[in-house]
């Protein structure tokens, strides 16, 4: 409402200045006028409307200030009114002066590029790792790792859904399986999608488990789990998952009592991200992206990926899913014809006693293939372990 009242302002001025020749002053506040005067009045606000420094506003922004203004005369004023209709039945001025615009803009460019967060790939997380920006040395660190690696399992969203965690009566819990295994299950109460009211009440909540990490320790979801609550207080002040950290340790004691800093929280990615060196619009939200992005590389199924994410629709989970870089490089070997060339792999296995048992060989992409140029002519590559012995013929 404000960018709308600053424009009228400064149009009544522009009138009666002359600037605006046979055009009338708008007298009238939103709330008192009409739908004709609203239509008249609107498709004018869509086309003369510009930013603070004199720049045009992208299309998508114009869509969601009229948005806002429907809310606000819905909500304030009472009117069931629609602005933004396809057919433009009621106010026809308008949606033909916003599908217009909208469309300029866009062959203009304005607005094209969406500022997302960056996707962090695996390759950047193990660096990470390795180079010590994520671990559990101490309380500061122990909790930015356990912010990304609950963000990464869970694909929490970035600022409410951390923020909400809490420590007694959590959403975090420890169990097993049918098989004994270990997991860490993240049970949702409320979200962004399910607030929990009358209208939600039917809505599946999101249930996750994070398995534990027999392989890599280090970075065990259940493992950093159990390592911050052995150093949190027997009792904190408001219930929160995520506490201030202590300068020094206090024997076993890790952290205050008392909650860390929203702005503590909402920085934890960028903040190890431009620690590392990594360039790029990083955040905690990059978390979730990456969250969607890793499964659908390794072929998870859609539905999967939504029940983690927490999308009620698959429309949703596809806006979070991202390919990934090597995917992308593979597509354009493809059409290049850098990637035509097939390997055969007969693997032969020996048991300890040195007899081999052959498997079937199966077919797979040489990601290198100027090796094997050579036209009808087969090479081969052998690899071999006390235990195993790979061949790779290229046809």
């Amino acid at each position: 409402m404000k960018v709308f009242e600053e424009w009228k302002k400064q149009r009544n001025e522009a009138v009666l200045k002359q600037d605006y020749s046979g055009e009338p002053v708008i007298q009238q506040d939103i709330d008192e006028m009409s739908d004709e005067m609203l239509d008249f009045t609107l498709a004018r606000f869509v086309a003369e409307v510009r930013k603070e420094d004199g720049q045009e506003y992208p299309g998508k922004t114009l869509y969601e200030i009229l948005s806002s203004i429907q809310m606000y005369l819905r909500v304030q004023c009472k009117r069931n009114i629609t602005l933004i209709d396809k057919k433009g039945c009621t106010f026809r001025n308008l949606n033909s002066a916003l599908n217009f615009v909208m469309k300029e803009r866009a062959r203009q460019g304005i607005g094209v590029d969406v500022n997302q967060a960056n996707l962090i790939t695996q390759e950047q997380e193990n660096y990470l790792w390795e180079h010590g920006f994520l671990g559990s040395e101490n309380a500061e660190l122990l909790r930015d790792t356990l912010v990304w690696v609950l963000g990464v399992q869970f694909a929490l969203r970035a600022g409410q859904e951390h923020r909400n965690l809490r420590l007694r009566n959590s959403q975090l819990s420890l169990q097993c399986d049918e098989l004994g295994r270990e997991f860490l299950q993240y049970t949702e109460d409320i979200s962004k999608t399910n607030n929990g009211g009358l209208s939600h009440l039917r809505i599946k909540r999101k249930v996750v488990r994070a398995y534990k990490n027999l392989t890599n320790v280090e970075r065990c979801p259940v493992e950093l789990y159990k390592k911050y609550l052995s150093h949190v207080p027997n009792e904190v002040s408001d219930n929160a998952f995520y506490l201030r950290a202590l300068p020094k340790p206090n024997g076993e004691i890790w952290y205050y009592k008392k909650a860390a800093g929203r702005e503590t929280l909402g920085n934890v990615v960028k903040k190890i991200m431009k620690k590392a060196q990594f360039d790029g619009h990083y955040t905690n939200h990059s978390l979730r992206r990456s969250c969607a992005t890793r499964l659908y590389d390794g072929g998870v199924p859609e539905q999967l990926i939504q029940e983690t994410t927490g999308h009620r629709s698959s429309d949703g989970v596809r806006a979070y899913k991202c390919t990934s870089s090597a995917l992308k490089r593979e597509a354009s070997e493809i059409l290049q014809g850098s990637l035509s060339k097939k390997a055969v792999i007969d693997v032969e296995k020996k048991d300890e006693n040195g007899a081999g048992e052959n498997y079937t060989a199966r077919e797979v992409k040489v990601v290198s293939p100027e090796k094997c140029d050579q036209e009808g002519t087969n090479q081969s590559v052998v690899v071999s372990t006390n235990s195993t012995r790979i061949v790779i013929s290229y046809k």
